[in-house]
């Protein structure tokens, strides 16, 4: 019956359709219950992934997959300690996860430990290297702790994989600025932004970035754009007077001139 439902998976909307629909003539199968779990993650139902998972881990106690999917689901709930025993069930069972690596990462990183955080993520990319997800936390990890040459190294590494994400441009034109490079900084920022032309954060920063560097005819484009889109916003109001307005003149001297 297994076969013939996947079999017939092209008929359903989704992989989540499908495993629920399998579900119903299997309701003692730990991987049913287990791919089912992750089908319900995958659509956001969290506290049924976690339930189904259990399930999962119940039937059959050896089950990276299982908690893998209930590390993910009590990460999404905003449970850390509890994602973070799961994964480590996951990776004592499969080290080779570099997905369940990851996510401990994150549930390390929301437990404030910035050192086991960076461990899992290391994990991960040893494994997988292509791992998007790793890197970019990786990047707002090392900022965080001020080591923005490596977390620029990290950045650039983010941006090749994912050419089209928003963040991973953003991202790299942060660490570019932070390590004295405005101009490529700003070339970064204006990728993010062709990439979501409404997003005000994007073009904020661009606009700030291209007075660091020492480019304020453009910077001024980029403020009356933002205004224009959003008329309230009062950080881009204040900015762009502050670039138009003159430098104050030196104060004129009260003592006499020396001889």
């Amino acid at each position: 019956l297994i076969a013939l439902t996947i079999f017939q998976a092209s008929l359903w909307i989704s992989v989540y359709t499908l495993w629920q629909h399998t579900a119903r003539y299997n309701p003692d199968s730990w991987v049913v219950r287990s791919n089912l779990a992750s089908g319900e993650e995958v659509e956001r139902l969290f506290p049924a992934a976690k339930r189904d998972a259990l399930a999962s881990i119940a039937m059959h106690e050896l089950n990276p997959h299982a908690y893998l999917v209930l590390g993910s689901a009590e990460l999404d709930m905003q449970n850390p300690a509890a994602a973070a025993r799961a994964l480590t069930r996951s990776v004592d069972l499969r080290p080779q996860s570099a997905a369940a690596w990851t996510r401990m990462g994150i549930a390390q990183s929301m437990l404030h430990n910035p050192d086991a955080s960076e461990t899992a993520y290391r994990h991960a990319l040893d494994i997988d290297p292509d791992d998007e997800t790793a890197w970019n936390n990786l990047v707002t990890l090392l900022a965080n702790r001020h080591d923005y040459p490596d977390a620029k190294a990290a950045a650039q590494r983010a941006v090749a994989l994912q050419p089209a994400s928003v963040s991973a441009h953003f991202n790299y034109g942060e660490m570019l600025l932070k390590t004295g490079e405005p101009a490529a900084a700003a070339n970064q920022l204006r990728i993010a932004l062709s990439l979501t032309p409404e997003n005000h954060t994007v073009r904020l920063q661009l606009a700030r970035t291209l007075v660091a560097a020492g480019d304020p005819a453009h910077a001024a484009i980029e403020y009356q754009r933002l205004l224009t889109e959003d008329p309230n916003n009062s950080a881009a109001r204040t900015e762009l007077h502050a670039l138009q307005s003159p430098p104050p003149k030196n104060q004129p001297s009260l003592s006499k001139p020396q001889p």
